[in-house]
């Protein structure tokens, strides 16, 4: 509680207020709220706007619902700092004791909202009352500078609480004398106060697990390992044992985890459940706590060993033990109001919760790892439904956003698992992954026998995906354009604020430069002064920020072309390309997307030439990809840009680039060969719209060189080339035509299937007839997927005009025969 002391007020207190102000502190401590709050609310009647008296009545009140009223203490709170405000902006100087009464009542305001989960506006508190107050001279600012630390870390913002932490390091832990002091003396600092030992050690391992925090999230590998063991150092001397606590395995397990030593952080770890067992004083109550930390560390690390099955079952595990542990918080909130009460209102004590159970709930967080996991293990509907609820809590991230907007891709497009009939225990069927390799259907027998194409990929003519029997938006690609645009406002207004916060002097010299041409282009950004937040996750910024920007606007291009708005998909895809130091895959993707929507304008010369296959040099991504992996820091805290053998990951897309799509190998091209080939078939159908089929054919053919044996050829390039054949003026061209479709090769062999069929058919004069569905996306139908970026290896809006001139060459031949 705070002094009451009135120096400065218009109305001095008495000395028997003075005396009452000391029983109602000594009751308070006492936890005897109730005749604590008989005095103060007799003293209220003679200072009724006292500052003082308010913030000690609301901080009673509070403890004695049990933590429950959290709203009422922090309506208080904000009118105490405000009538202290207004009294400092009126005089000139403020009285000291008024000083130390707002610093405290911002203590508590932010100490609330950082149980909240609110660490931006428990950082901004928190920062201003440091300014203010900028000397460790007793124990109420050491606890304000500890806390700020703490919301530090938790926003991701590592070197401001290394400055604060050198200078605790300074003030509080170098006592003076021997420090070695039972735990009823006292311990005299450095800053000249005193402290029980027992509390001085406390705070003392505080610092020393703060300083491993900051480490951690700085990736400096030789100061993490250094702090760990000093803080390990300084438990074992005050326990007195040889095991570790759960703290220190934490921090190990993380370490190896930073180190890219995936197998080793989970032998640490799994050394939890022994310590964390055998640790004296540990209650069941924070055993549940524990177990939802490690089972969702556990989680994590499965996920980075590509193991995302147990990655889903352990994160399933953490959401129930959260929500255990919640149930038990609440059970005994409930008690103990109804002991405070007297046993009335038990039917109601349940429903309000604690500043307590608020605080240890991790629901929001464990929610949005589950959505990732689920999201990367294919099942697309299960993950929109888990990151719409931790949409609830970070709605200011735009990575939350990106990952909604692939959730609604995964599944319109059908390549979750979801949609495709797969079992929840992993992988599809032999008989539907045969079937996403057909490209016709037969219909009839003998000389009635037709073929039929089939659709490729055309699920967004299915109403289902379109469609929700819930209250709940459906995830559809409507919904995924809505997503995208919240991410794309979201980094938009935080270049905006970069623009225009900072005076020029701070500004980069690029930044000035475009400013004095009035360009307000995308590359005229320095990425590197950007840092947007992305809780729970670290802030993205540089590079980083780069690759989200262009994820953002290449699914935009793509959910665009989806939805028919060609303009808006070629405006995305060219501001991708303008975008500096762009990633090879990024640049491939808006480029393809670019010519898919020229060509719906109808400008077929200017898509040409965004298929060049001499402008793809690169289809790799970044270090720092928005899969989650990242190259392992070495000692300095930089990452690696070789592998294991030495080499350099040049034009290598890695495994971990296509988690979702493993039985569809064609969504995006695994190597700088493919990406080639795959650009010229996109090539070969653009010239089929201006009826250059010998071309077309060319490119074709050039494709099929390109690709390696073992990479299966995309059946988009088979039904190409029997439009081809079945155009060209040859003799043998729906022999071929035909023979490509069953052998599913470009290049078929003339004695292999179907010679036997062909032969039968000449035999009885019969003219074999290839019949294009109505309704079906024909040879290059958008295929489009669901990872980072959507993929496509070719148009729809290329293919329905090929359609179109199908019919019209086929009538007038059929007139000259």
């Amino acid at each position: 509680m705070t002094e009451t002391n009135n120096k400065s007020g218009s109305i001095p207190f008495s000395d028997d207020e003075q005396s009452s102000a000391i029983r109602a502190k000594q009751l308070f401590f006492s936890s005897d709220y109730d005749s604590a709050l008989t005095i103060l609310k007799r003293m209220l009647k003679n200072h009724t706007n006292d500052p003082h008296l308010l913030h000690n009545r609301a901080l009673n009140e509070f403890y004695k619902s049990n933590g429950a009223r959290i709203s009422e203490f922090k309506k208080t709170l904000n009118k105490v700092i405000k009538q202290i405000k207004n009294k400092q902006d009126e005089e000139d100087i403020i009285a000291s004791n008024d000083k130390a009464g707002c610093s405290c009542a911002q203590y508590n305001l932010a100490l609330i909202h950082f149980y909240l989960h609110q660490y931006s506006f428990s950082e901004e508190i928190l920062t201003q009352a440091y300014k203010v107050t900028d000397n460790t001279d007793n124990i109420h600012q050491v606890k304000l500078e500890l806390l700020l630390v703490d919301s530090y870390l938790m926003t991701h913002k590592p070197a401001e609480a290394e400055k604060i932490l050198d200078k605790l390091e300074k003030v509080l832990l170098v006592p003076y004398g021997n420090d070695k002091s039972n735990e009823t003396e006292k311990v005299k600092t450095a800053a000249g106060f005193e402290l029980p030992a027992a509390e001085f050690e406390k705070l003392r391992k505080g610092v020393y697990y703060m300083r491993s925090r900051c480490s951690l999230q700085m990736k400096s590998a030789k100061a993490c390992k250094r702090e760990i063991k000093t803080f390990n150092s300084q438990f074992e001397s005050t326990a007195g044992n040889n095991h570790q606590n759960h703290h220190t395995v934490f921090l190990k397990s993380n370490f190896e985890y930073m180190k890219g030593n995936h197998h080793k952080a989970l032998r640490v770890i799994n050394n939890a459940i022994f310590t964390g067992a055998s640790e004296k004083g540990t209650t069941p109550l924070q055993q549940h706590d524990f177990m939802s930390m490690y089972n969702n560390n556990i989680g994590v690390i499965y996920f980075m060993m590509e193991k995302y099955g147990l990655g889903c079952h352990y994160m399933d595990k953490a959401l129930m033990e959260n929500k255990r542990f919640l149930d038990q918080v609440l059970k005994q909130h409930s008690q103990n109001v109804v002991t405070t009460n007297g046993g009335s209102n038990r039917s109601n004590a349940p429903s309000i919760k604690s500043l307590e159970s608020l605080n240890k709930n991790l629901r929001f967080e464990l929610l949005y790892n589950y959505g990732l996991f689920l999201l990367h293990t294919g099942y697309s509907s299960s993950a929109f439904d888990v990151l719409l609820g931790a949409c609830q809590a970070f709605h200011n991230n735009p990575r939350l956003w990106l990952r909604i907007a692939e959730s609604c891709i995964q599944k319109c497009t059908g390549c979750g698992k979801d949609e495709n009939g797969m079992s929840r225990s992993g992988g599809g069927s032999k008989k539907n992954q045969a079937a996403m390799h057909n490209t016709f259907t037969e219909v009839g027998s003998g000389c009635h026998r037709k073929i039929i194409i089939r659709p490729i990929n055309n699920y967004l003519s299915n109403s289902k995906h379109n469609l929700s029997t819930t209250s709940s938006p459906p995830a559809s690609m409507e919904y995924a354009a809505a997503c995208l645009r919240n991410a794309y406002t979201i980094l938009c207004s935080a270049m905006e604020n970069r623009r225009s916060s900072p005076p020029n002097d701070e500004k980069t010299e690029k930044e000035q430069k475009s400013e004095k041409k009035g360009q307000n282009t995308l590359a005229n950004f320095d990425y590197d002064s950007i840092v947007v937040p992305c809780l729970p996750g670290s802030p993205v910024t540089g590079s980083s920020l780069v690759h989200l920007f262009a994820a953002v606007l290449v699914n935009s291009s793509y959910v665009a072309l989806h939805l028919g708005d060609a303009l808006s998909a070629l405006h995305f895809s060219e501001k991708a390309l303008r975008l500096p130091e762009l990633s090879g895959c990024h640049r491939y993707l808006a480029r393809t997307y670019a010519a898919e929507a020229l060509v719906s304008l109808d400008r077929i010369s200017k898509a040409i030439t965004y298929l060049q296959i001499d402008e793809i040099t690169n289809v790799s991504q970044n270090q720092h990809d928005e899969t989650g992996k990242k190259c392992p820091p070495s000692d300095d805290g930089k990452t690696k840009t070789v592998n294991e053998n030495g080499e350099k990951n040049g034009n290598k897309i890695s495994q971990t680039v296509r988690l979702r799509d493993s039985f569809v190998p064609w969504h995006f091209p695994t190597n700088l060969h493919c990406a080639k080939a795959y650009m010229l078939f996109n090539l070969a159908a653009t010239h089929c719209l201006r009826s250059e089929y010998t071309k077309a054919d060319g490119y074709i053919k050039n494709g099929q060189e390109l690709l390696p044996k073992n990479e299966q050829t995309p059946p988009h390039a088979i039904l190409l080339s029997v439009y081809l054949n079945l155009h060209l003026d040859s003799v043998g061209g729906p022999k071929k035509a035909l023979q490509i479709l069953f052998q599913h090769k470009l290049l078929p062999d003339e004695n292999s299937s179907p010679r036997a069929y062909l032969c039968e058919m000449e035999a009885i004069g019969y003219r074999q007839k290839v019949i294009l569905d109505k309704n079906c996306s024909s040879a290059l139908s958008g295929n489009r997927s669901k990872s980072g970026a959507p993929q496509s290896i070719a148009t729809q809006s290329i293919t329905e005009k090929a359609k179109v001139n199908a019919n019209k060459t086929g009538s007038n031949k059929s007139r000259r025969r």
